[in-house]
């Protein structure tokens, strides 16, 4: 999810990865092919590869929806409405590459947009989790049976086209469940950006009863005034008028 973070922050837009496996895959013959190609577009799209074989890719798979056994495959990144776009052929040649670059930028790329509703961020360790807990809203859901009933609930809640904005993550590693205070086989929970604890569904595990917490956990929160500010006011309002005023900037800034 670093790596995310440095593509996305970069000049120039247009990001193209190639995917590769170093252990099975041509690895010198793929460079180069990948140099060549990049010659085309210099100042326009910038050129870069993922191995797949390092921890650190979990992340970038996932984002990019990647299988292992797809390599040596590439997807193109446009960080200007973080639309991503894979190629409908298989080689990785410099014709072909160059010929779907050309026309994502002049805009007749006919193939589809990855759809990437149907993605679950996996969190291997508690560095995924704190990569992802930056996201504005998030949910996770862990399920010590990754083949069980709950967890296929889980895979089947994603592809509502109603909670297409929102990012799912799992997980069913120990140190996650520890980490999100999670004793129970299987939990759904909802973690915001600027909130310091997570928000547990307790409901009954069906699907529409889930969406339902999702959708409500996902409102603007109601300010949530502490016990000081309350009897801050509450002093101010039993006061008499003349008494208010000459309170009023100490109360102030009390509040904020």
């Amino acid at each position: 999810m670093k790596n995310l973070a440095k593509i996305t922050s970069c000049d120039i837009h247009v990001h193209i990865l190639l995917f590769l496996d170093k252990k099975k895959d041509d690895v010198d013959s793929l460079l180069a092919i990948w140099k060549n190609t990049s010659q085309f577009f210099k100042g326009q799209v910038i050129f870069g590869y993922i191995d797949i074989d390092l921890p650190e890719s979990d992340g970038l798979l996932g984002f990019f929806e990647v299988k292992r056994d797809q390599t040596p495959t590439f997807r193109l990144l446009s960080t200007n409405d973080m639309s991503k776009h894979a190629p409908d052929f298989n080689e990785i040649e410099t014709d072909l590459i160059q010929k779907f670059i050309n026309s994502f930028l002049d805009g007749s790329l006919s193939n589809k947009e990855v759809d990437f509703n149907s993605i679950i961020y996996e969190l291997k360790n508690i560095d995924d989790l704190n990569s992802l807990r930056r996201e504005p809203f998030l949910v996770v859901g862990l399920f010590k049976d990754r083949n069980g009933e709950k967890a296929s609930i889980y895979n089947d809640l994603i592809k509502h086209q109603s909670l297409k904005d929102i990012k799912f993550a799992s997980s069913s590693e120990k140190k996650v469940f520890d980490e999100l205070k999670v004793k129970e086989d299987d939990a759904i929970l909802v973690i915001k950006k600027n909130e310091r604890l997570p928000h547990y569904f307790k409901g009954k595990f069906e699907l529409t009863e889930i969406k339902k917490f999702i959708k409500l956990k996902s409102l603007p929160n109601v300010i949530d005034l502490d016990q000081k500010v309350i009897n801050c006011f509450y002093f101010f309002l039993n006061k008499n008028w003349h008494e208010r005023f000459q309170n009023m900037n100490k109360i102030l800034l009390r509040i904020h």
